[in-house]
C-alpha cells in the first residue's frame, strides 16, 4: 500500500503543475477552431502558437517542480517524479482542443483506448511485486503521452501549421488567460484531497485513500467524455433554446451513467474493493467503501460543474463569475479538509471534496440558468426513481451473495427502470452516443 500511495502522490504532485502548462489553451483553442470566423488569428496559426507557449510554460513548471523536490519533505518521491517528468512535455504538445473544435473526438477516443489497452497489458505483465512501483507509475502515466503524440501526428496532417508571429503569441496568451485561471482552479479542486490525506497519514494513508479514488477517477472518465462531446457541438449552436436543450441532454446522458454508480457504491463499495484489491482492502472494514460512496457522489456533482461551468459559462464568456465560484469552492474544500480530516480521517477529507464540488455545481447553475431558457430538471426525477428501485433491490438482496451477483442485479434493475422511464428518449441518446 505504501508503494501504491507513493505513486499516487507523485502523480498528484505533477498534476499540480500541469494546469500551468495546459493553462486555458484548450478552451480558447476549441472555440477558435470551432468558430473560425471569431478567431483572433488565422486558424492554421492557432495550434502552433499554443504549442510554443505551452512548451515555454512547461520549462518554467519543470524548473519550479525541481526546486520543490530539493525540500527534504519530498525526498522519497524524487525518483518517481523524475521518472514521470515526461508528462510535462506531453502536456505541452497536447492537441485535444483540435479534436474538440473539428468534432473528431471519435479518433481521439480510439487513440485513448489503444494506448490504455497497451499499458494495461504492460501493468499485468510487468508489475508483480512492491518494488515494481516505478514501473507501475510509468505505465500508469504513459497512456496520456501516447495519446498526445498520436493526436499530434493526426492534427498536424488535418490542420497544417503556419509559423506564428510574436504578435500572434501575445494575442493567444491574452485570450487564453481567463480560461487558464479556470483550468488551474479546476485541477486544484480535483487534487487538493490527496495532499491533506498525505499530511494526515503519509504515503500509506494515500494508498488506502487512492484505491477508491482511482476507481472513481476511472468512472469519471464517462463524465469527461460526455462533456467533451457536447462541448464540441455547443461551440456551433447559437439559438438559445437549442443551446439550452443540448445542455439538458448533456447532463441527462452523463447522469444516466453516473447516478447509479453513486448509489450502488454505498451498497457494494466495501465488498467490491475487498474483492478487486484483496490483499490491500481485505479486513479494512467499511471505511474504504464509505470513501468510494462519497467520492462517487462527487462525480455526479462534477456533471453539473462540467455542463453549467465548463460548457455554458465558458461559451457565454462568463469566466470571471466561474473563477470566483471555483476559488470559493476550493477555499471551502481546503478548510473542511483540515477540520473534518483531522477529526474523521480519510472519510472527512472525502466529505470535504463532495461538499466543495456540490457548492461549485450549484453556484455554476445559478449563474448559468439565465442562458438556458428551455432547461428542465424533469429528467432528474425519473433517474431518481430508477436509482431508488435499484437501491431497493440491493438492500433486499443484502450481503449474502457475491459482489458481482449484486452488481448484476442492481444493473439489470436500473436498466429495466430507465428503459421504461426514458423509452421516448432512447433513440436520441443512442444517436448522441454514436
Amino acid at each position: 500500500m505504501s508503494g501504491f500511495g507513493s505513486v499516487q502522490f507523485a502523480l498528484s504532485f505533477i498534476d499540480l503543475f500541469l494546469p500551468f502548462i495546459a493553462f486555458g489553451y484548450g478552451g480558447f483553442g476549441s472555440i477558435a477552431i470551432g468558430r473560425p470566423e471569431s478567431s483572433p488569428i488565422p486558424i492554421n496559426k492557432v495550434a502552433p502558437a499554443i504549442a510554443v507557449l505551452k512548451l515555454a510554460q512547461s520549462i518554467v513548471a519543470l524548473s519550479i517542480a525541481a526546486l520543490f523536490l530539493l525540500l527534504p519533505r519530498y525526498v522519497e518521491y524524487r525518483t518517481l517524479v523524475c521518472a514521470l517528468s515526461f508528462l510535462f512535455i506531453s502536456s505541452a504538445l497536447d492537441t485535444d482542443y483540435v479534436h474538440s473544435g473539428t468534432q473528431t473526438l471519435t479518433v481521439r477516443n480510439l487513440f485513448s483506448m489503444l494506448s490504455k489497452g497497451i499499458c494495461l497489458v504492460g501493468v499485468i505483465l510487468l508489475v508483480k511485486h512492491p518494488e515494481d512501483s516505478l514501473r507501475y507509475g510509468v505505465l500508469t502515466a504513459l497512456p496520456n503521452a501516447l495519446v498526445v503524440f498520436m493526436s499530434l501526428f493526426y492534427t498536424v496532417r488535418r490542420l497544417p501549421w503556419q509559423k506564428p508571429s510574436i504578435a500572434d503569441l501575445k494575442i493567444v496568451l491574452m485570450q487564453a488567460t481567463p480560461f487558464g485561471i479556470t483550468t488551474i482552479l479546476c485541477l486544484l479542486v480535483e487534487r487538493f484531497d490527496v495532499f491533506f490525506v498525505e499530511a494526515i497519514g503519509g504515503s500509506t494513508a494515500v494508498g488506502l485513500y487512492a484505491g477508491p479514488l482511482r476507481v472513481v477517477q476511472s468512472i469519471a472518465t464517462a463524465a469527461t467524455m460526455v462533456s467533451a462531446i457536447y462541448f464540441s457541438e455547443l461551440v456551433r449552436i447559437h439559438e438559445p433554446r437549442s443551446f439550452s436543450r443540448h445542455v439538458e441532454f448533456s447532463i441527462l446522458t452523463a447522469a444516466l451513467v453516473l447516478a447509479p454508480v453513486a448509489i450502488g457504491a454505498w451498497f457494494v463499495g466495501d465488498d467490491l474493493l475487498a474483492t478487486v484489491f484483496a490483499a490491500t482492502y481485505s479486513g479494512r472494514g467499511p471505511i474504504p467503501g464509505y470513501v468510494l460512496g462519497i467520492l462517487s457522489c462527487g462525480v455526479v456533482a462534477t456533471v453539473g460543474i462540467n455542463a453549467f461551468g465548463l460548457q455554458v459559462l465558458w461559451l457565454k464568456n462568463n469566466l470571471m463569475p466561474l473563477n470566483w465560484i471555483y476559488l470559493i469552492g476550493l477555499l471551502v474544500g481546503c478548510s473542511l479538509a483540515i477540520s473534518l480530516g483531522w477529526k474523521f480521517g480519510v472519510i472527512g477529507v472525502a466529505a470535504a471534496v463532495l461538499i466543495a464540488k456540490l457548492g461549485i455545481a450549484i453556484g455554476c447553475y445559478l449563474v448559468a440558468k439565465r442562458f438556458l431558457p428551455g432547461f428542465s430538471w424533469a429528467f432528474a426525477l425519473r433517474i431518481g426513481v430508477a436509482c431508488i428501485a435499484m437501491g431497493g433491490v440491493l438492500a433486499a438482496i443484502g450481503p449474502n451473495y457475491s459482489v458481482w451477483a449484486r452488481i448484476a442485479a442492481g444493473a439489470i434493475t436500473y436498466g429495466v427502470a430507465t428503459g421504461l422511464l426514458f423509452r421516448h428518449e432512447w433513440p436520441r441518446v443512442i444517436k448522441s452516443l454514436r
